[in-house]
């Protein structure tokens, strides 16, 4: 990604469930990280390819 730049990286993690059926009242879900992110282009490497 020469052109792109990450910006706003958020880790967020979400309980789930690993077993079939209603869980049990003293259950604790599993917690799977998701990473979720911004893509913004590089002005100045865009405009200093397109010079060229």
């Amino acid at each position: 990604m020469p052109f792109d730049q990450l910006a706003i990286i958020e880790v967020i993690e979400y309980g789930q469930h690993r077993v079939r059926g209603r869980p049990r009242k003293d259950y604790q879900p599993t917690l799977i990280p998701h990473i979720q992110a911004e893509i913004v282009p590089k002005e100045t490497a865009i405009t200093i390819a397109t010079e060229h």
